[in-house]
């Protein structure tokens, strides 16, 4: 999370003259929640057509909120499956982690 799309615009503004492949490389580090398919294509403000070009530019901008939307959107699913407010926000706090060690804020 955020979005792999967001995350590749982000890195096309940071790094212009980036080839394609680098770009691709740099955005699979990005961090990640494993989550179940039905939670993710029901709710995910990303999965698939939802994705639409506005979406993307504006969490492009601020990856860090699209990851907190993200989280809060499915977090009642979460907790329908058992996880507690505390291990979702442990996961959502080692992936801002891993995002900001990985430059994207």
């Amino acid at each position: 999370m955020p979005s792999a799309a967001a995350v590749r615009a982000f890195l096309r503004r940071e790094y212009p003259d980036a080839k394609p492949a680098e770009i691709d490389s740099m955005a699979k580090d990005v961090a990640a929640i494993i989550i179940p398919s039905e939670i993710h294509q029901k709710l995910s403000a990303t999965y698939g057509g939802r994705n639409n070009p506005v979406q993307l530019q504006q969490d492009s901008k601020n990856l860090r909120a699209a990851l907190e939307r993200d989280i809060e959107t499915i977090r009642p699913a979460l907790k329908e499956r058992g996880l507690t407010d505390g291990q979702i926000d442990e996961a959502k706090a080692k992936m801002h982690q891993l995002n900001h060690e990985q430059g994207l804020y």
